[in-house]
């Protein structure tokens, strides 16, 4: 039978699951913070965007946690989760999963202000603090990945290769439709490709955001999509020929090699980035959720994961589980952090939300208020 990109994917997922069941041996604080007094509930809801990423979760962490927790693991996939339907649910009481996620920092920073995370106990993460990296948890959560949004394009349309923002930019040396991540962020990648150092970016001011949405409005013609969601979607696109390039999450354009898409990427200038998940107040199965912020930062079954995805994250000691190929993949590889442009979170937490609302009125309608 000719092999197919699902029979790829599953055989990976499969052989990875292996490969980390023999690594990660049952132990007793594997399924903390459980006690006699207080076991974990049966099950837990876990929100997710579906497709290859969370496939992979399962594959690194939901399978073996089932197993060795007891606790069964429903995924509730929200295509199109926003930060105004989680506030809502919360502010009804009405939340449908216990654990969430975002990867936008301004959306962390009013979660918390507006009391919609579960805090967890102080001392929660003082038996693996020294373990893992610094800002990478706190009592609201802890890193879901730590990943790097790329430039892809189609190695057919242009075999030498797009290799700068500016080249995405250019429509003139490499014409053809575009797809761009739905994202406040791509105001960085304007002026990247217009010619500001990565280290000049923040803050954004006033005269910085009007030179950034010039610059995409020289773009527009060439914009197909703003996707949004899961991120298969520019991989995808691109791979096919709805798109000669893309900007695309780093993991999910390493998922498009590995089942022999005709991408090529490129990390010069890309930006790295976090991405949280946390309990929503209100959450049905408080410590069920618990275990599993605690399971998942496990330096094995996070190698695990970045074999699978390209992403980092928490655990300091994942590479040492990896084989350099797959250190070469990752977004906390040192000679991509070293490509890197950095997003100012601190500045984002700040700025973001008013940001936002400028980026949605551009989107809607080609212009600003500014």
């Amino acid at each position: 039978m000719p092999t197919t990109e699902s029979h790829v994917r599953a055989g990976l997922l499969a052989g990875l699951g292996l490969m980390l069941a023999a690594a990660c041996p049952v132990a007793a604080a594997t399924c903390y913070p459980a006690s006699a007094e207080q076991p974990l509930e049966s099950e837990l809801v876990l929100n997710t965007s579906g497709g290859t990423y969370w496939e992979a979760f399962r594959s690194a962490f939901l399978d073996s946690f089932e197993r060795d927790c007891g606790v069964r693991v429903k995924t509730l996939v929200s295509a199109r989760h926003s930060f105004a339907q989680f506030k809502g649910y919360v502010q009804r009481g009405r939340v449908p999963y216990d654990l969430t996620y975002t990867a936008v920092p301004w959306e962390v920073a009013e979660a918390k202000r507006g009391g919609l995370i579960e805090p967890l106990p102080e001392d929660f993460w003082a038996p693996i603090a020294g373990q893992l990296l610094d800002g990478s948890y706190d009592r609201y959560g802890t890193w879901l990945s730590a990943y790097a949004e790329v430039l892809i394009y189609n190695r057919e349309v242009f075999p030498e290769g797009l290799h700068s923002w500016a080249d995405f930019f250019d429509l003139q040396r490499f014409p053809g439709p575009r797809t761009l991540k739905d994202s406040p962020y791509s105001l960085v990648i304007a002026l990247l490709a217009d010619g500001v150092a990565a280290e000049d970016i923040h803050p954004l001011d006033d005269a910085k955001l009007r030179r950034a949405f010039s610059r995409l409005d020289q773009l527009r013609p060439a914009i197909r999509s703003f996707w949004a969601g899961g991120g298969d979607e520019p991989v995808q696109g691109v791979q096919r020929g709805d798109f000669v390039a893309g900007v695309a999450q780093s993991g999910r354009a390493l998922a498009g090699l590995r089942q022999g898409y005709d991408i090529g990427v490129s990390w010069r200038q890309n930006l790295f980035d976090e991405a949280w998940i946390f309990r929503a107040k209100g959450a049905r199965h408080p410590r069920a959720a618990a275990a599993l912020l605690f399971y998942i930062n496990d330096p094995a079954r996070q190698a695990a994961f970045a074999r699978l995805t390209g992403y980092g994250a928490a655990p300091k000691d994942s590479a040492a589980y990896l084989a350099a190929e797959d250190v070469r993949h990752l977004s906390t590889a040192p000679d991509n952090l070293a490509r890197a442009a950095r997003i100012d979170l601190a500045w984002w937490q700040a700025n973001g939300a008013r940001v936002q609302t400028l980026w949605r009125e551009w989107v809607a309608t080609g212009k600003v208020s500014l």
